[in-house]
């Protein structure tokens, strides 16, 4: 315990000292500022502190001061400081500017600004003293006396005679009966300004100058008309295109990288061996197994990629009103469409933003799905089949089809042989939706024009 208490005496001696050293700098000697605030006893003005908020005062304006002492203190100036500033109300005044007058006073009233104190300070370097000078706080507010100038001159002209009309509609005025006074008014809202053939005066001529410009950049119908036609959900269409086949291309549609990913070799295998290939939907199970034995590749590509989408829509769950849908979690779009992962986030990507599907998300869905169709059976569709996959009627399946450019019409003589449609209420359930060009699509309303 001993050799313990040693070592910590000794450690305490080697310690190092709390105090600091003091630094040259802190040894050499500063100048002393005295201060010295000075009490506005007299009528003389002082300085102020002058904002302008909204303009821009001129450099050269000179201003005339003025002092008035209160016999009692506003409660509008300064309230609750005790000070010699507010026994007395201080004003600005200049008119040498050509238009404006500006006038500058204390406006602190109603504001918490009321209780500052501004003070203005004077260094003396010789006698190291500093003089602190109240200052007012004055807010400078302009006014434009053109306007006044020009209502002078009016009232000085002399009034023009009135015409025997004038004179005959005040006597109606006066003792007229209801009815023609009724009609008096009406001449004197509807009458025109006899000056209205000359030139324009400085007011008018703006407003008309302003007219032009809003004229000029107003969208001409055709434009409103191509604004609308971008913004519907449908697939954006080949305008230039001199053959149907070349308004909805696949590129467009699916996109290269996806049709490198669909697999068909399946398909072809079951069609090879004449196996039946079963599907959840109408329209492909009519068509998959005809196309797998001409072995159209690329066209069975298109099927595949269109039953994807069927599957994806019907995998989608209502999410309240307004047709909005929400989309389930992975397993059950991998159970749904029975693809990999990376097909179905490229169906995502392409047709969602997000976990809630919108009314227009579902309408550009539909679109495309009607656009593919258009490829595989050759731009010219019997709509019953998708239709019933879709579960819609002939009159919103035949809309899906408009948007995107076909002409719709009911099966004629030589539609019903070439699709085996036998009866007349056969025929009311099919629709033909034929692309052809040139391209009509629907046409938005627009308003008409007033004259």
């Amino acid at each position: 315990m001993a050799d313990l208490k040693r070592k910590k005496k000794h450690s305490s001696d080697d310690s190092r000292p709390r105090k600091k050293l003091a630094t040259e700098a802190s040894k050499t000697a500063r100048p002393m500022v005295k201060f010295r605030v000075v009490a506005d006893n007299s009528d003389d003005l002082k300085p102020v502190v002058a904002s302008a908020p909204g303009l821009v005062v001129p450099t050269d304006i000179t201003f005339k001061p003025y002092k008035k002492r209160l016999a009692r203190p506003a409660a509008s100036i300064r309230p609750q400081v005790s000070s010699t500033t507010s026994k007395s109300e201080f004003l600005l005044h200049s008119n040498t500017h050509p238009r404006v007058d500006y006038l500058g006073r204390e406006e602190e009233g109603e504001s918490t600004d009321g209780l500052l104190k501004h003070y203005v300070g004077v260094y003396d370097p010789k006698t190291g003293e500093l003089q602190l000078i109240e200052a007012r706080k004055i807010v400078l507010r302009g006014t434009v006396r053109a306007r006044d100038e020009e209502d002078d001159d009016a009232e000085e002209q002399e009034t023009p005679p009135q015409t025997a009309t004038a004179l005959r509609q005040e006597l109606g005025r006066t003792f007229g009966t209801k009815k023609a006074r009724k009609a008096i008014e009406s001449l004197t809202e509807n009458a025109v300004n006899s000056r209205a053939d000359g030139p324009p005066d400085a007011a008018g001529a703006a407003l008309l100058e302003a007219m032009n410009v809003s004229m000029a950049h107003t969208s001409s119908r055709e434009q409103m008309q191509a604004a609308v036609d971008e913004a519907k959900p449908r697939p954006k269409a080949n305008l230039q295109a001199e053959k149907p086949e070349e308004v909805y291309t696949v590129a467009t549609l699916i996109g290269s990288d996806t049709m490198e990913l669909l697999m068909v070799q399946e398909w072809l295998d079951a069609a090879r061996a004449l196996r039946p290939i079963t599907t959840r939907s109408r329209y492909v199970g009519q068509r998959l197994q005809r196309i797998a034995a001409d072995g159209n590749v690329q066209k069975l590509k298109v099927l595949r990629y269109l039953l994807l989408l069927l599957d994806f829509m019907s995998a989608l769950k209502a999410k309240g009103k307004g047709g909005l849908k929400r989309l389930p979690d992975r397993q059950e779009l991998r159970d749904a469409t029975g693809v990999q992962d990376f097909l179905i986030d490229a169906v995502r990507k392409k047709f969602t933003d997000g976990p809630t599907i919108s009314k227009w998300q579902m309408d550009n869905l539909t679109t495309h799905i009607a656009a593919l169709t258009l490829l595989v059976d050759n731009f010219e569709v019997d709509t019953y089949d998708i239709r019933e996959d879709l579960k819609l009627e002939n009159k919103e399946m035949s809309q899906y089809y408009q948007e995107i450019g076909c002409k719709v019409s009911q099966p004629s003589d030589t539609d019903k042989k070439k699709y085996g449609i036998k009866s007349k209420v056969q025929a009311s359930m099919h629709r033909i939706a034929k692309l052809k060009l040139p391209l009509e699509f629907p046409k938005a309303k627009f308003g008409k024009r007033r004259k």
